[in-house]
């Protein structure tokens, strides 16, 4: 099924923050969108929930309130051949680029190194909270079950009938990953797979409801996967 593809992802709060309401970071990269079907009586729609896509990206900005212009500014990829069916884009500050092609049933990202000589580390985020998460399945084992932390970095007594996959005292976990992540969402049910092609750890933040009613985040993400380190070796745009 064909993806819609935007490049405007929101801006994420920084998490863990003792404050759902803390000031937000910059993101820069893309969003992936799965089309529906909606009928009426006398009209038949393609549209979509953003709040139950993914986007993939980079952050731009720690939410430091650096003067950088446009920083989630990219442009067509000059070193990429134009076609008809797809254009590659690339990111002006930040490492980072993509090749979108009419029809494509998924989202890539290579990632370079910034000025410093780091790796630029992917991000993944999504409008609904993660209700399991799976690090490297393999043919008759389904992976590594991997927990979250929650998105204000404090325990939180979920409501059973809806838990998120988030640790008991709301700490992130560290994972190692060799390929990939596989994470289902709860407000689509839809389950998706990260790939990575290099070894990679990673720690995710996510939405979580209380068992008693309490004010929560107003921000659009409430799931986020952070790549904390990349393993050295082979290709640096990846």
């Amino acid at each position: 099924v064909p993806y819609v593809i935007g490049v405007s992802p929101p801006g994420p709060p920084r998490f863990p923050s003792p404050e759902p309401r803390g000031r937000a970071e910059t993101m820069a990269g893309i969003d992936i969108l799965l089309p529906y079907m909606k009928t009426s009586a006398g009209n038949v729609q393609m549209v979509y929930l953003k709040s139950n896509g993914v986007s993939l990206g980079a952050i731009v900005d720690r939410g430091t309130g650096a003067d950088v212009r446009a920083p989630t500014s990219y442009k067509v990829d000059a070193d990429e051949e134009l076609s008809p069916l797809g254009v590659s884009l690339k990111w002006d500050h930040v490492a980072m680029r993509t090749s979108i092609v009419r029809g494509m049933p998924y989202g890539t990202m290579r990632y370079g190194r910034d000025p410093g000589g780091r790796h630029v580390l992917p991000v993944i985020t999504a409008g609904s909270r993660v209700r399991s998460i799976l690090v490297d399945g393999a043919a008759g084992s389904p992976g590594t079950k991997m927990l979250c932390g929650s998105l204000t970095g404090g325990a939180v007594d979920q409501d059973p009938n809806r838990r998120a996959a988030v640790t008991s005292d709301g700490r992130a976990e560290t994972h190692d990953v060799r390929r990939e992540v596989i994470f289902q969402l709860s407000q689509s049910d839809f389950t998706w797979v990260a790939f990575f092609s290099k070894p990679v750890k990673v720690r995710c933040f996510s939405d979580a409801v209380p068992a008693v009613s309490a004010p929560g985040t107003d921000s659009e993400v409430k799931f986020r996967l952070d790549v904390t380190a990349v393993e050295d070796g082979g290709s640096d745009d990846e």
